[in-house]
């Protein structure tokens, strides 16, 4: 489908056997570019990552679209969804009926899995969909509008935050290629002075055979890693190819007020959702978007400053949430002390 050719990928392991046995991977030839695509390669590899994200049908009958999008951006785990089956559902509190909505939010996997057996590690970091998915879309629409009226300053910033990380990765890179060389090194002496070791009697054959196979090993996953990091410290990609497929996506949305699933998955590449922060009296939290080809980019403030409206809707949130506040602190007041007075009577 990406116009590439496979070979090598099974093997029988004797003329007279019809089984097929699948090899390795590493062991695959991959012709490139051999004959006519079907599909590019950013949609192939679009598909391949959603099939490898495990999509629970729960009891609405869907997969949440954002599962294996969300990140714990303090422990790099996945995040777990938890939601129920109606919109809205009636319970019971102290014989009246109270009409409650339903609950759609994402933990941390490691707080979830974790916390019952081995305690907290991590913490919850819980988020609702619809917060995420709001600033999904605010994310998205932000980014496209700097795009369309500010398209060179926009293919300049992108290129320059990439030649920074390539940079600081190649920096990385070239430090643990030389660490993984002088390794290499010791080794090749320590396989020396072994063999001449039990060459002179001083070392058994089963033990020199233990040892020269667990240097061997290490040599040869080090030689392997080796060869990687030498080929992204000598082959960057173009920067100017990511910017056209993102300045493409961002041509076929024009206009749009709603996330749909194909542009979440078009658009983003992950979320990271960090721990929220309530040493202000309010309950805040970042959450980081990660946008497909270009990473996370931040908009101009100039440009990203908010409208009158906007500002007076957030100062009306504001205000509605301090007297639920207070709300909740005077209802809970009441309850202890109701708790409080009929203890006192039970006694």
């Amino acid at each position: 489908m990406t116009a590439h050719t496979v070979n090598f990928r099974t093997e029988r392991p004797s003329y007279k056997s019809k089984q097929k046995v699948e090899r390795p991977r590493e062991d695959w030839q991959i012709l490139e570019n051999t004959h006519e695509r079907i599909i590019t390669q950013a949609t192939f590899d679009a598909v391949q990552k959603l099939r490898g994200t495990p999509r629970r049908i729960d009891t609405l009958g869907e997969a949440n679209p954002l599962t294996g999008l969300l990140f714990c951006a303090d422990c790099g785990a996945k995040m777990y969804n938890s939601r129920s089956a109606k919109e809205y559902y009636d319970v019971e509190y102290k014989g009246k009926m109270r009409r409650q909505k339903t609950s759609d939010h994402y933990t941390c996997s490691t707080n979830t899995m974790s916390r019952a057996a081995y305690g907290d590690n991590c913490s919850a970091h819980y988020i609702r969909t619809s917060i995420v998915r709001g600033i999904a879309l605010d994310t998205i629409k932000a980014v496209c509008f700097y795009v369309r009226g500010h398209e060179a300053e926009f293919i300049e910033r992108v290129r320059a935050s990439s030649e920074i990380r390539q940079e600081e990765t190649a920096k990385a890179g070239k430090k643990k290629l030389a660490q993984n060389t002088k390794r290499i090194a010791e080794l090749d002496n320590l396989f020396r002075k072994t063999y001449e070791d039990n060459a002179a009697g001083k070392l058994s054959d089963k033990r020199f055979e233990q040892l020269s196979a667990e240097y061997e090993r290490e040599q040869t996953e080090l030689e392997a890693q080796n060869a990687k990091l030498q080929s992204e410290i000598s082959v960057f990609a173009a920067d100017s190819e990511n910017v056209n497929r993102f300045l493409e996506l961002v041509s076929r949305y024009t206009n749009f007020d709603e996330l749909t699933t194909p542009m979440l998955n078009e658009f983003i590449l992950k979320i990271c959702v960090h721990a929220p922060d309530k040493s202000s009296g309010h309950r805040e939290q970042e959450v980081d978007i990660y946008l497909n080809y270009i990473g996370k980019f931040e908009v101009p403030q100039s440009l990203a400053e908010p409208t009158q409206e906007e500002r007076e809707a957030e100062e009306a949130h504001k205000v509605k949430c301090e007297k639920q506040r207070e709300y909740n602190r005077r209802w809970y007041a009441k309850h202890k002390a109701k708790q409080k007075e009929q203890q006192r009577e039970v006694a």
